[in-house]
């Protein structure tokens, strides 16, 4: 399976990318109207002691990744200028390092295009390749020390007839060593370290279309199912519990890990729509969940944020267009999500980064460049 490949098994699954690789980019606008900010222009200046943001874009004719203060400014390039097509960025718990997936081929004109995890210097000054070239892969993750990278691959052994499968990789986050790989019984679409120890939640689907939340030790040595019907899921900031959203019910539940009725999903809203795409702010106080009509229709339309201890649900972005992965600032006051244009034809889709400030209500358009910007992630 090529890196598009793994990217189009569902806009929802890697977190707002997938689907959208396969649209074009549209010449007209289906995103509200907004005050348009200045197009995107490289910094030289080295900012220190800020929050950045780290998202994708396409500006200068290459998918790179580039790193940008809050407010729009001071953008810089991160990623390895050899290569062509940089997506999931992720940022080291210290906020120094961004890792990604690379390429040096074109992922939309090569069926057999694989890629490679990177880490760079987030001034764009270093670069080391931590991974060979592989087809499938899962946007890289670190875990709590910084210390080592996890990232999902999709393989099948030489000579092997049967259906590939999914292969988690941890390595060494500063030369690409690798501590193991461990094969996983069905596909998994999402990976996500707990913040307080060596545990990640598995998110994966059968053949048959549905879906699992496991919990498993990085060793490979403990796995248990937590949970049936729910594209994505998310950490509490202490570790104890995760977020889910029942695609099913339409719920968005909370599941306490050392809870002593058995894992009891507790209810904290219910949607009108799928609940596809889930992120937990950094304080605990709220969850950001991008919905959609049906979580096999590939693409989320609308993204709210819930209060969890009231239940309270507020719409930051609907209409026509997609929206997708919602990421939180680390003191979880600003929430960062891509929102984007439908169109049918191959190639990176228009799309921009958009921004939600809990202290006003108020939501505003970050970028507004002529192609692609988004999957926006804040460093610590």
């Amino acid at each position: 399976m090529t890196i598009l490949g793994t990217l189009t098994l569902s806009v929802l699954v890697t977190g707002g990318l997938a689907l959208y690789l396969t649209l074009s980019r549209a010449q007209g606008g289906n995103t509200p109207a907004a005050e348009q900010p200045a197009a995107i222009v490289q910094s030289t200046d080295t900012p220190t002691g800020e929050q950045r943001i780290a998202f994708v874009s396409d500006q200068d004719g290459e998918v790179a990744i580039y790193t940008m203060s809050a407010d729009g400014s001071n953008v810089r390039r991160a990623s390895n200028s050899d290569l062509n097509f940089c997506i999931f960025p992720a940022w080291s718990p210290d906020g120094q390092r961004v890792a990604y997936a690379g390429t040096t081929g074109d992922p939309f004109a090569d069926n057999d295009g694989e890629a490679a995890v990177w880490v760079s210097a987030a001034d764009g000054s270093q670069h080391v390749q931590v991974s060979d070239a592989k087809s499938g892969l899962i946007q890289p993750l670190w875990s709590p020390d910084g210390a080592r990278l996890a990232f999902v691959s999709w393989e099948k052994a030489e000579g092997e007839e049967e259906e590939a499968h999914s292969v988690i990789h941890i390595v060494r986050a500063d030369s690409g060593e690798v501590e193991r790989n461990l094969t996983f019984p069905s596909e998994i679409h999402q990976l996500a370290w707990s913040p307080i120890e060596d545990k990640l939640l598995v998110v994966s689907g059968d053949p048959d279309a549905r879906t699992y939340v496991h919990l498993m030790s990085t060793d490979g040595a403990e796995i248990t199912e937590l949970f049936r019907g729910a594209m994505m899921a998310d950490w509490s900031p202490d570790g104890e519990s995760i977020v889910v959203g029942d695609y099913t019910s339409q719920d968005v539940l909370v599941i306490e890990l050392e809870d002593d009725q058995g894992l009891t999903p507790r209810p904290i809203a219910q949607m009108t729509m799928q609940p596809v795409e889930i992120a937990w702010s950094p304080d605990g106080a709220r969850v950001a969940v991008a919905t959609a009509g049906h979580y096999r229709q590939g693409y989320a339309t609308i993204m709210k944020i819930i209060t969890v201890e009231t239940g309270e649900i507020a719409t930051l972005a609907e209409g026509h267009g997609w929206v997708g992965w919602p990421r939180w600032s680390s003191d979880g006051q600003r929430l960062t999500f891509t929102w984007g244009h439908l169109s049918r034809s191959p190639g990176m889709p228009r799309a921009d980064l958009w921004l939600y400030d809990v202290a006003s209500g108020q939501t505003e358009q970050l970028t507004a460049g002529e192609g692609f910007e988004g999957m926006g992630v804040w460093s610590p």
